[in-house]
């Protein structure tokens, strides 16, 4: 029984795709002479290696002599599957390429200052499943005002956005997330600080400034209180926290925020009969968004979320 070729048995080496090269280009260009200055070989290498691709395939490939170069039978049908060959890989590598340079899918997100940190309870099994189930995705989490955040979202700059706003647009989709509640403060030395409950009075906050956030949403009863008043303002949570526990300044915070400044005699919750509400925080996006990746995190936000009371 005859050796077998070794091609026959699926063997195929990067020496042998280049021997396969070499015989396409001799064949293009119509002989082994013609070949020497396109593939940069001498005669005598380049016979050499067609002697060992007809070694490999133990077929005879082409005829050469004084009446030129030509293939056998065999010769035809090695050179047209390698051809084929080279096609095939030629469209991987464009197909490899084309998958390298795809921009990643990207969902992005503008939040209120400290508010994603109130929220992680709840938003760290959502976006865990999002980068289990969607690993080519990338969130972009970035900082914005309230009112910037839900004009961002509705011009489509943005993805999704946090909001604590009971405000509901009506091209904008909400998912609560969470409740808050929400109070006025003072500091450490401010005059209201150690004041009685029952001496305190709507009358007597009147006579003291405020930090208030431009663009947040307060309701009317806040909003009535903080109009016509000079007041310092400041966007950031905690800036307002250090701005309340100086003592010159009342300030709404919400009071999970506010808690470990009240539990360290920083800061106090003043006439919570009067200005405590709460407050849902929510997901925002827009009704028509065409972001896959965001489909597929609303699908998951809408799954692990508890809903809220109504």
């Amino acid at each position: 029984m005859g050796r077998q070729s070794y091609y026959v048995l699926g063997y195929l080496k990067d020496s042998d795709l280049r021997l396969l090269r070499i015989f396409s280009t001799i064949v293009e260009c119509g002989g082994v002479t013609a070949a020497e200055a396109e593939l940069n070989m001498a005669n005598s290498t380049l016979s050499a290696h067609l002697a060992t691709l007809e070694e490999h395939l133990q077929m005879k490939l082409c005829r050469r002599g004084r009446a030129g170069f030509d293939l056998t039978s065999e010769g035809r049908r090695v050179y047209e599957a390698a051809e084929r060959m080279f096609q095939s890989l030629e469209e991987f590598q464009q197909s490899v390429q084309s998958a390298q340079s795809v921009t990643p899918a990207r969902i992005r997100i503008l939040v209120p200052d400290a508010l994603l940190c109130t929220l992680v309870d709840q938003l760290i099994p959502v976006f865990r499943r999002l980068l289990v189930e969607l690993p080519g995705v990338f969130p972009d989490i970035d900082l914005a005002s309230p009112a910037h955040i839900d004009q961002a979202v509705i011009d489509g700059k943005a993805d999704m956005g946090i909001s604590s706003s009971s405000r509901r647009t009506h091209n904008l989709r909400f998912y609560d997330v969470k409740e808050e509640m929400v109070g006025l403060y003072c500091g450490q030395g401010h005059p209201l600080f150690k004041a009685p409950d029952r001496a305190l009075s709507l009358e007597k906050v009147l006579r003291y400034d405020f930090v208030r956030a431009h663009g947040y949403y307060y309701p009317k009863k806040i909003l009535r209180v903080l109009q016509g008043r000079h007041s310092a303002s400041c966007i950031p949570l905690d800036g307002r926290a250090l701005l309340i526990a100086t003592g010159h300044y009342l300030g709404i915070m919400a009071e999970e925020f506010a808690q470990p400044y009240v539990a360290k005699g920083l800061l106090r919750e003043i006439m919570p009969d009067v200005f405590r509400y709460s407050n849902r925080l929510s997901l925002i996006t827009r009704q028509d968004s065409a972001n896959p990746a965001l489909s597929k995190l609303i699908v998951i936000l809408v799954d692990e979320l508890v809903p809220l009371p109504a």
